[in-house]
């Protein structure tokens, strides 16, 4: 399916589709996923706003990204690797990191409502 702001997006547990950014220095590809409880259940205007604003602002959303990570652990630029932007339904956002020492773990930086770092586990 073409969505005007995602693009050509896959149904996989949600509509995804990839991004490449810069995080650290670093250049990653990375999976963006706007939820979807059915295949039949479109991108809502919700997730299309939140994601048309991420890549309008996408340096800003970058910066505090790294910030939240820095701040959670003073070592995450080496330890973290981000690996999907999630879009809930409402459009909330969150960008999902995988701890590259332990592969059990990981980290969320929560983008919206509030800016924050938790686990990924107590976000999912």
């Amino acid at each position: 399916m073409n969505n005007r702001v995602f693009g050509e997006v896959k149904f996989n547990m949600g509509w995804e589709t990839s991004l490449s950014l810069v995080i650290f220095g670093l250049g990653y590809k990375i999976t963006v996923s706007a939820d979807s409880f059915y295949e039949n259940d479109l991108i809502t205007e919700a997730q299309e706003n939140a994601y048309s604003d991420f890549l309008r602002n996408r340096d800003e959303w970058i910066k505090r990204t790294e910030e939240a990570l820095l701040n959670y652990d003073g070592n995450a630029e080496k330890k973290y690797k981000p690996a999907l932007l999630k879009i809930d339904r409402d459009g909330t956002m969150a960008m999902l990191f995988d701890d590259t020492e332990n592969v059990e773990d990981g980290i969320a930086i929560c983008l919206t409502p509030k800016m924050e770092a938790i686990p990924v586990d107590a976000y999912l």
